[in-house]
């Protein structure tokens, strides 16, 4: 088969040449399932490239990235823009960044917006309630990378810590001190891909080390008195029982409102 273009696609879909075009660009939210299912099939079977036959004169010069933080009151999210940022300045990118606010419809609109201005590549804290999305633009239309958050299911490249090293780590540091009482907390989970993941590996690791129940909390940011209350009903459990008690952050915002009512309180060891 020679050069492959969207009116093959179309053909062989049954679908106008605008359907495509709207696929391709990721606006799916006028076609139904079966309507993106056979455009992904079709485009696979005749191996059509959108990135390098139509899209390639007006994208691979573009330069741009762009970035879809989930919280830009995270402090992480700072972390990531600034790294991100750093190296493509260094390759001659710019970025666009764009902030969800965990909001899986913003997320899909600012991916939307930014396949229309021309990036070269999307990175992104996913909500993770956008799987079957991301993987029709990652499969597509352009590279998605997924930063620190895993989504099942999701196709995309993940670059993330090492959940397993850093838990079994931290906690041979913690239990090698005496620390045998430990209360983890997470922020609301969610589809937070990241933090379930961090939670059942804590979870796992601590019961198999210990041989005792995991002590875990999700609170939300609007519900830090739960925090404070359980950090208060460990403590004087734990001096109840003669044992030491240690707190375990799922996140740099987690361990910042430990660090504010433990201060609050007054409570060290």
């Amino acid at each position: 088969m020679g050069r492959v273009t969207i009116a093959d696609v179309a053909e062989r879909t049954g679908f106008s040449k605008t359907t495509i075009f709207r696929f391709l660009n990721g606006k799916y939210e006028f076609m139904s399932e079966t309507t993106r299912k056979r455009i992904s099939e079709v485009i696979k079977d005749i191996e059509y490239k959108p990135n390098r036959m139509a899209r390639s004169l007006r994208l691979q010069q573009s330069h741009m990235i762009g970035v879809i933080v989930s919280d830009i009151l995270n402090p992480f999210s700072a972390i990531l823009y600034t790294g991100i940022s750093e190296y493509c300045e260094q390759h001659g990118f710019t970025l666009l960044l764009a902030d969800a606010g965990d909001n899986p419809e913003k997320e899909k609109r600012y991916i939307q917006s930014m396949i229309a201005q021309g990036v070269d590549g999307i990175v992104m804290n996913a909500t993770g309630a956008n799987v079957e999305y991301l993987n029709e633009v990652n499969r597509t239309t352009l590279p998605i990378v997924l930063a620190d958050r895993p989504v099942k299911g999701c196709e995309c490249d993940l670059v993330s810590s090492d959940t397993k090293q850093v838990t079994r780590d931290s906690l041979e540091v913690l239990l090698g001190k005496g620390y045998e009482r430990i209360l983890y907390a997470t922020r609301q989970i969610g589809t937070n891909g990241i933090r379930r993941e961090r939670i059942d590996e804590f979870t796992a690791q601590y019961e198999q080390k210990t041989g005792r129940t995991a002590k875990t909390l999700e609170y939300t940011k609007n519900d830090k008195d739960v925090l404070e209350a359980a950090i208060l009903k460990e403590f004087a459990e734990a001096q109840k029982a003669g044992e030491r008690l240690a707190l375990f952050a799922g996140n740099g915002v987690v361990l910042s409102d430990m660090a504010q009512l433990v201060r609050h309180q007054t409570l060290y060891d």
